[in-house]
């Protein structure tokens, strides 16, 4: 089971998760994305600290939540990647279209 912890940043909201964003897990941070930038902000920043597993399906929904950020004016930030989880998105390319930082304040500070 994924868990999605929230703290806002000035108006950014910082999302942090903990497990493993897989097949089971996608529909939930999809719907959490959803919410937030439908009743809060577009501006948010994924905190990766404590995913220690993300497959195929993970990586698509990122970008999917990427899209829903950038329709409502937004963007998503990464921070706190470990070091296995960067090479998968180094490998992927995703690192192209995500800014990644070392730590949620120096994310936020780039909006």
């Amino acid at each position: 089971m994924l868990k999605i912890e929230e703290k806002k940043l000035d108006d950014v909201l910082v999302l942090r998760f903990y497990g493993r964003i897989n097949t089971e897990s996608v529909p939930q941070v999809k719907e959490k994305v959803r919410n937030v930038v439908e009743t809060d902000t577009a501006k948010m920043v994924f905190n990766f600290a404590g995913v220690d597993f993300i497959d195929s399906s993970g990586l698509g929904c990122l970008v999917t939540c990427l899209r829903m950020a950038v329709k409502k004016n937004g963007d998503i930030k990464i921070s706190s990647l470990r070091e296995h989880i960067r090479s998968i998105i180094d490998v992927t390319r995703l690192d192209r279209l995500f800014e990644i930082y070392d730590n949620d304040a120096i994310a936020v500070q780039q909006f």
